[in-house]
């Protein structure tokens, strides 16, 4: 699935077609990040609504293509109006969602956890370094990893408590901006300007460039 403002298109991953989903439900303004736990599609989007104005959770069901803002209980992850949606990831039982505060005396980087069958939303507490942007952020074993400016920054995970390590920046070795991130067959792949193309075979630890063959970004 991939973003085209306020619309998600799928692209056909064996003949190459590219379709729209048609929607119906919640409105939402133009869609920032968007993941998927392999059957439903979750994203944000501002939106704008007096006294609730701010970045919001939504779920697009595809089965129906019916679009609802996204419940939770235990605690408060939708409509702030003092903090952005900078991250988003799933592993298919979970939600995982980073937001950079920024209002008086609670600025940072926050991260929650919103249990997809449930709504059970647990915040973690975070250190380390404050990423105030992330260009794509994915969870792959037991830690989240982001993307932000020219480097890789890591957090392990506690999953049964809601304490969590520090984020710890992992030295991508490229001046280019980082896209995104993501990891399949034991190996990392980041990717961005320029052409660029990293992979790491040992947890992010160091990076490999890889000859793309061209100058353009990838997402």
């Amino acid at each position: 699935y991939v973003v085209d403002d306020s619309r998600i298109r799928k692209v056909d991953s064996v003949t190459g077609a590219v379709s729209t989903l048609q929607t119906s439900g919640e409105s939402y303004n133009w869609i920032e990040r968007l993941t998927t736990d392999g059957t439903d599609i979750y994203f944000t989007s501002y939106v704008s609504g007096g006294n609730s104005s701010g970045y919001k959770l939504f779920k697009l069901s595809v089965a129906d293509g019916v679009v609802s803002e996204l419940q939770t209980s235990g605690g408060s992850d939708n409509s702030s109006s003092s903090s952005n949606i900078i991250g988003l990831a799933s592993d298919g039982t979970d939600l995982f969602v980073a937001r950079y505060s920024y209002g008086s005396g609670t600025s940072g980087t926050q991260v929650s956890r919103i249990a997809l069958q449930t709504g059970t939303l647990t915040s973690y507490t975070t250190g380390g370094v404050s990423l105030s942007y992330m260009s794509g952020m994915e969870k792959i074993g037991d830690s989240l990893f982001a993307s932000s400016s020219n480097s890789i920054y890591e957090i392990e995970l506690a999953d049964n408590t809601t304490s969590a390590e520090s984020w710890e920046n992992r030295t991508s070795g490229t001046s280019e901006y980082l896209e995104s991130v993501t990891f399949g067959n034991n190996i990392f792949v980041t990717v961005g300007t320029s052409g660029t193309i990293l992979t790491s075979s040992d947890n992010g630890n160091s990076w490999t460039s890889r000859n793309s063959g061209t100058t353009k970004t990838f997402r």
